[in-house]
């Protein structure tokens, strides 16, 4: 058995030193995480301006917002589980649920009038 003492996080601290190989995975992932920004800013602004779907833009909005939050959540629960009952109580989520749902009500509501 190996005597050193555990640090708790410490599997997350990495070797320490840079390699060739990180940078280039590095740069790939920074590449494709922007092209799928770009897209996806890009998708938005064809639905909107697309007269098909303009009744049901709000609530595709609304689902990305969801989407975001709902990620955000599993993010917190994995990289900070001890505070995650904390951070996210049931008053908690509901406020954010309400919270997002409401700027997206009143969009459709501006848009559709």
């Amino acid at each position: 058995m190996n005597s050193s003492k555990f640090v708790f996080g410490f599997e997350f601290q990495g070797r320490g030193e840079v390699t060739e190989r990180d940078i280039i995975v590095g740069s790939i992932m920074l590449a494709l995480s922007l092209t799928a920004v770009i897209l996806g800013s890009t998708n938005l602004v064809i639905i909107y301006r697309s007269t098909i779907f303009h009744s049901a833009f709000g609530c595709a909005f609304l689902a990305c917002m969801i989407h975001q939050a709902v990620s955000t959540n599993r993010f917190i629960a994995v990289f900070l589980p001890h505070r995650y009952k904390f951070i996210f109580t049931k008053r908690r989520c509901v406020m954010i649920v309400l919270s997002l749902s409401i700027p997206v009500v009143a969009f459709d509501i501006a848009y559709i009038g």
